[in-house]
């Protein structure tokens, strides 16, 4: 199974696309930061998240505790974040945790 973590707008096919905000389409709604995830333990060869990590803020650890769980062995998982120092991470309100 591929997940697509905080899809937003971004809703891929073939993948589980997985959102907080019911504005976005996406396949399952839930907190990442405070909920367990819908998905059973080493179930998911893939996770993409891509401009996600950034928003989090006392979830973090959790996140990467769900992430570890619910991975198979060798599962990939794809993030993407802006630099912490760059304009782009300043420049939004809703990044909370900056990733370096």
């Amino acid at each position: 199974m591929k997940i697509n973590l905080g899809c937003g707008r971004d809703y891929l096919e073939g993948y589980v696309n997985c959102d907080i905000n019911k504005r976005y389409k996406a396949d399952l709604y839930f907190d990442m930061e405070s909920e367990i995830w819908p998905f059973k333990d080493n179930s998911v060869s893939y996770i993409k998240a891509w401009h996600v990590l950034e928003h989090l803020s006392t979830g973090y650890l959790h996140v990467w505790k769900e992430m570890y769980r619910i991975c198979k062995n060798k599962a990939k998982i794809l993030l993407a974040f802006p630099h912490h120092l760059h304009d782009n991470y300043f420049s939004d309100p809703t990044h909370k945790t900056p990733i370096s």
